[in-house]
């Protein structure tokens, strides 16, 4: 497996060496925690994969990017106008069902954010991500 990855994860952009197998045993690990399902009504625009992550239904858009751009002041409707596949009343519904659940849509933002950071700190620990990261800070010096 030669040349750098490029993974999503967790809204994450990560650039790595890192072999797939790794990436694999990681996410089989990770599905082993104890991630606690959250309840949705059939009205609520949300599921939760058999991940653990909590997405808007019928797109890849997670709750966390979701809160996330709630939280930097965005709007629903700018949240909408970012995301053109998801309505307004999804983006609405989803908002409402966070603040209608904030204690538990919040322990689980919290248990993500940990996870990627722990794995943000198991990819950086490995020796091909140092030399990678040389070899990009050497390329751009030139």
């Amino acid at each position: 497996m030669n040349g750098p990855r490029v993974l999503l994860f967790g809204g994450l952009l990560l650039c790595t060496r890192v072999p797939f197998l790794f990436l694999v045993r990681w996410k089989e690990a990770r599905i082993g925690l104890s991630m606690k399902q959250l309840e949705f009504t059939h009205t609520t625009p949300l599921h939760q994969d058999a991940d653990g992550t909590i997405r808007l239904k019928g797109s890849r858009v997670t709750l966390e990017t979701l809160v996330g751009a709630l939280k930097r002041g965005d709007t629903p409707e700018q949240i909408q106008e970012g995301f053109p596949s998801l309505s307004l009343a999804q983006v609405s519904a989803a908002i409402a069902w966070y603040f209608n659940n904030q204690v538990d849509a919040d322990n689980y933002l919290n248990q993500r954010a940990v996870e990627a950071e722990t794995f943000r700190h198991q990819i950086e620990s490995r020796p091909e991500y140092a030399a990678f990261r040389l070899m990009i800070r050497q390329r751009r010096e030139q």
